[in-house]
């Protein structure tokens, strides 16, 4: 017998997946040498991460569409990876056109945290803040991202007025390569409500553009 259990918790749901059963003859002696857990139950964990990321962004019915760019940046790869790590370079080009980074606090390692911020030509500043979760040197980083207060401390997007549907967090991952003589940087942001996903996909494209720039000037 299988068995789903769904339960409020938080602002998500918590799911608990259970099988039960007698064991015939041959399912137990199975079970002397293989682990069924082992065996069934990481199966399923696969299946629970990827409907987490489905359902990554779906609030009050909005689904989330995933951003992708890919950018190849004639620069090698260890300056296109300091310009994601290194808060002095990376100051210099996130942000879209006319906007403005002024502070970025980067622990860019498995399990360390940042902590950013954009200034509108106005002078609005928006923060952001998360974890990396996956950080291999000059290959990948995989963080999480959600909204945050100048202190760092996350903030739900209803509290700050989004008009959209945005989840408490995103996830970005970030691969590099070398193509030809060139670097190729392929990202990929989960979580978007699909409503501001080409606005999104704009600004980031343009602080890549600044980043191309910047990369020329080396």
């Amino acid at each position: 017998v299988s068995e789903f259990m769904l339960k409020p918790e938080g602002t998500g749901t918590a799911v608990t997946w259970s099988m039960s059963g007698e064991h015939n003859f041959l399912s137990r002696i199975m079970c002397l040498f293989l682990s069924m857990d082992k065996m069934i139950g990481e199966q399923y964990e696969k299946g629970f991460v990827r409907m987490n990321t489905a359902f990554a962004g779906m609030t009050l019915g909005q689904p989330s569409v995933p951003i992708e760019i890919v950018r190849d940046f004639a620069a090698p790869r260890e300056a296109v990876w300091k310009a994601w790590t290194d808060p002095a370079v990376y100051m210099n080009w996130w942000g879209p056109n006319s906007f403005t980074c002024p502070t970025a606090k980067l622990d860019p390692r498995t399990g360390g945290t940042f902590h950013t911020a954009i200034r509108t030509p106005d002078g609005q500043t928006f923060w952001s803040a998360g974890t990396y979760t996956d950080v291999v040197p000059m290959e990948r980083i995989v963080y999480s991202d959600g909204f945050a207060d100048s202190t760092g401390a996350r903030i739900a997007p209803p509290d700050i007025g989004p008009e959209d549907a945005w989840p408490n967090e995103m996830k970005c991952t970030i691969v590099f390569a070398d193509v030809e003589g060139k670097t190729r940087m392929t990202l990929r942001y989960e979580g978007a409500p699909a409503s501001v996903a080409e606005t999104c996909r704009l600004g980031m494209d343009q602080s890549f553009d600044k980043l191309t720039s910047l990369l020329a000037k080396k």
